[in-house]
Order: C-alpha cells, then sequence, then structure tokens
C-alpha cells in the first residue's frame, strides 16, 4: 500500500509540474507577442525613376490626362508578364476609381513576326476606338489566336473584318511599333515587357498585392505633392524629374 501511495504521489506530482510548464510556454508566447507588436512595414516599390518620353499622335490609354496614379506599360503580347498584368487591370481600376490613367504601348520581341502581327491587330481595333474590348478579348483566350482567328475576335467585338483587314495592313504601324520599343530601349530596364507606375519601374512578379501597393504609394506621393501647391498637370513631371 505504501508503494501505491509514493505512486501516486509521484504521478500527482508529474501532472502538475507539466501543467506549470505548458502555462509558463503560453505565458512567454504571449509575452513574446507583446512585445513585437508592429509589424514589418511594407516595401516601397517606387524606387529608381525613368522620365519617358511622351508620344506623338497615336496613343492608347484611358482614364484621366493628370490622374495621381500614371501606368505605363509597355506590352508584349506573346509574354506572360503582359497577361497577368492584364488579369489585375480591372482590380486596380475598381480599387482606384478615376484615380488612373493606364497608357498601352506596344513592345513586342524583337524579330518575333507573331508578336508584331498581334500590336498590328490591337493597333488597328485601336483606330476603331475598340483597343481595350479587343485586348481583353485576347487575353481570353488560352492559347495564341491564329490569323484568322484575329479577325474572329474583331467581328465579336462589332469590327468589320473587311476594314479591320485594311488597318492590320496599315504600312505606318510598324514605325509606330518600333517607335515604342525604342522608347523603352532608350534608358535603362530590364526590357519587354515593363511596368511603370508614377515613372517608377515595378519589377515581376506581378500580383495583385503588389500592383494594388505600388499604386496607393503612388496616390499618396501625388497627394503630397499637390498639397505642396503644386498643379496637377505639373505633378508627374515632378515626381519624375530626377529620372534616368
Amino acid at each position: 500500500m505504501q508503494h501505491k501511495s509514493v505512486f501516486r504521489s509521484l504521478h500527482t506530482h508529474r501532472l502538475g509540474l507539466g501543467l506549470a510548464l505548458l502555462l509558463f510556454a503560453a505565458c512567454t508566447t504571449q509575452t513574446t507577442q507583446v512585445r513585437n507588436p508592429h509589424p514589418t512595414p511594407p516595401p516601397n516599390l517606387l524606387q529608381q525613376r525613368y522620365r519617358i518620353p511622351s508620344h506623338g499622335r497615336i496613343q492608347i490609354s484611358r482614364g484621366p490626362q493628370h490622374a495621381p496614379i500614371q501606368i505605363i506599360e509597355y506590352l508584349n503580347p506573346t509574354h506572360p508578364d503582359s497577361r497577368a498584368i492584364h488579369h489585375f487591370r480591372q482590380s486596380l481600376w475598381k480599387q482606384f476609381p478615376g484615380a488612373i490613367r493606364w497608357e498601352v504601348r506596344l513592345a513586342p520581341t524583337i524579330l518575333q513576326d507573331q508578336g508584331y502581327l498581334y500590336a498590328r491587330a490591337f493597333l488597328a481595333a485601336h483606330q476603331h476606338n475598340s483597343f481595350w474590348p479587343y485586348l481583353h478579348r485576347f487575353f481570353q483566350r488560352k492559347t495564341p489566336p491564329s490569323h484568322e482567328e484575329l479577325f474572329d475576335i474583331a467581328e465579336k467585338i462589332g469590327l468589320s473584318k473587311q476594314l479591320f483587314e485594311i488597318y492590320l495592313h496599315y504600312a505606318p504601324f510598324k514605325m509606330w511599333i518600333d517607335r515604342d520599343i525604342r522608347s523603352l530601349l532608350a534608358f535603362t530596364s530590364p526590357g519587354t515587357p515593363a511596368l511603370f507606375i508614377n515613372g517608377a519601374y515595378i519589377s515581376p512578379p506581378h500580383n495583385a498585392e503588389r500592383l494594388a501597393l505600388a499604386a496607393k504609394q503612388a496616390l499618396h506621393e501625388s497627394r503630397a505633392v499637390l498639397e505642396q501647391g503644386t498643379p496637377p498637370h505639373q505633378v508627374y513631371a515632378q515626381i519624375t524629374q530626377n529620372g534616368s
């Protein structure tokens, strides 16, 4: 009987010690959490600035001209990054209504005939004021469209196949596309495609969180410049004045 009593006593002691250790660990965890209440601040995505030359007669854009968030996208029709950016475009417009001006410049891979063909199709749609719906239909496809399917896309958004074909072979288009590529290669950048927000290069990966964060930071900095008395039409130039 004495042995059993000793065994019970030891067992009770071990249980008590185990509970004490669990309580101590819980208190230590809570104390650690209290000592570190501030999360790591988000990274500043608007670092190196570029003074991107303005366009001439042809300009593909959407949004107010002097919007606080100025986005310039060099779109490569055959590159997955351009497809990824397009999928997040609509959500950015919804998050920042009336605050974004999104300009698209066409920069297919040099010497890639298919990329040039797609870029010409975008310009043909633009001549009919249908660039954005055509682009959306284009990127809805899971596989690259054939030459004939480019006409099918045009027909689905209400364009005449005959007029679309005339513009598809419009000679100046190649010159305009080459101009876009030259404007990108004129300053330091990783090449095509490329995305700039308020003159700052936004490196891949292009996901919803990073793009929304960059747009939010651009909105805050534009508002800060406006509060200093800068007129709206001079804000972008002020922000990028020290760019490369």
